[in-house]
């Protein structure tokens, strides 16, 4: 049958399956392979299956909206963008260089000197500090932080020389490539089959992000894949993982293969899931060292919760280093605005990004990092 065509969006549809290699094969014929699933969940035993015993599972599925077509602007629109434009030519200016505020009126003891009220218009801290380059401000704005900010600048001045251009479209656009070209983001195949071990703090979203890892697995690619709800210094509670491994059919092992009967070394793809814990958590990282032992090579990921402050991101994957991980998983960015702070760990470290995750639905938002991604998410670089 011949597959749903891109430039064409379809409704989200329901598909209920005895399994979730069968509600692929469906959402495959029907939709075509660009299809992508939004939701799974287990549907509850009724009529004749509740005395079969048998188990259903209900996914819902789409084929996104492809880029529209693009459409020439009339002389119209032309002549009143260009009338804009000049306007702002105008007032910026004024909105870089604020007039100075005169200071509230306060008590001074008797025969101190009296303040100067005459000062000078400040300078704004851009040109302060950046060396005149209007750009800081917006990476600001963005969540870079001053230090990352600053090596931009610094990458900015090496290229294109000391004195910033007249265009700040121009300085956008020369900071968005420094950006792109020098940031570290893992390859998305890392990702994509062997043993992986994902670790973090507590509330980084974790386990959410290995569910939607594990249902593009099994939904999408058709991998085989197995799963190790483990402890490691504090019993693992992750129901959640167990339900959704449920639902895909897809085995849960709650203790380490070496003590196990089978080794489920058939399987494509394996995950294994430990509780969140603190990166000075001595009796943690001694878990952690045992779990290890169980699964060589296998790859770490450091998962994050991006939502917090930058410096702290920062601080976190410096703590956790110690224990090699492979990349960062980004996580929460729905809650986060300014993608702009994922440049301090892809472009103001060593370390690689290499995954973002928004949302707590499965198998929701989790894609492979990149600097185009991120420039696609500010208005940085457009």
């Amino acid at each position: 049958m011949p597959s749903a065509p891109s430039d064409r969006s379809s409704a989200p549809q329901r598909f209920v399956a005895d399994s979730a290699a069968q509600a692929v094969a469906r959402i495959k014929a029907t939709l075509g392979p660009e299809a992508v699933v939004l939701s799974v969940r287990k549907l509850p035993k009724s009529g004749l299956g509740r005395l079969l015993g048998r188990d259903q599972i209900e996914v819902v599925a789409h084929v996104p909206e492809g880029e529209p077509e693009p459409v020439a602007p009339t002389r119209s629109e032309l002549a009143e963008l260009h009338s804009q434009v000049a306007q702002l030519r105008q007032l910026l200016p004024s909105l870089l260089n604020p007039p100075a505020v005169a200071p509230e009126p306060a008590f001074f003891p008797r025969g101190s000197p009296a303040p100067n009220t005459n000062t000078q218009t400040p300078t704004p801290r851009w040109a302060a500090a950046y060396g005149g380059w209007k750009v800081a401000t917006i990476l600001e704005q963005q969540g870079l932080l001053p230090e990352t900010i600053r090596e931009v600048i610094k990458q900015l001045q090496q290229r294109h020389g000391s004195e910033p251009p007249t265009s700040l479209s121009r300085e956008i656009d020369w900071a968005g490539a420094i950006l792109v070209e020098g940031s570290r983001f893992a390859e998305p195949s890392g990702f994509s089959s062997g043993i992986h071990i994902l670790i973090g703090p507590a509330g980084s979203g974790k386990t959410t992000c290995l569910c939607k890892r594990l249902a593009q697995a099994a939904l999408l690619e058709e991998r085989t894949a197995h799963v190790y709800r483990l402890d490691s210094g504090t019993a693992n509670t992750a129901e959640q993982l167990s339900v959704y491994s449920e639902i895909l059919g897809v085995g849960v092992s709650r203790i380490r293969p070496d003590v196990e009967d089978l080794h489920p070394s058939t399987a494509d793809l394996v995950l294994v899931d430990l509780p969140g814990f603190a990166s000075n958590d001595l009796e943690a990282g001694r878990g952690l060292a045992h779990v290890l032992e169980a699964f060589p090579g296998a790859k770490l990921h450091l998962v994050l919760n991006a939502a917090y402050d930058s410096s702290l991101l920062v601080a976190q994957a410096n703590a956790f280093a110690r224990f090699g991980f492979q990349d960062i998983v980004l996580t929460h960015l729905d809650e986060e605005t300014r993608w702009g702070k994922v440049w301090n760990l892809a472009f103001g470290t060593n370390f690689l990004v290499g995954w973002l995750g928004a949302g707590q639905n499965i198998p929701g938002t989790l894609i492979s990092a990149s600097g185009q991604k991120i420039i696609n998410s500010q208005s940085i670089g457009r």
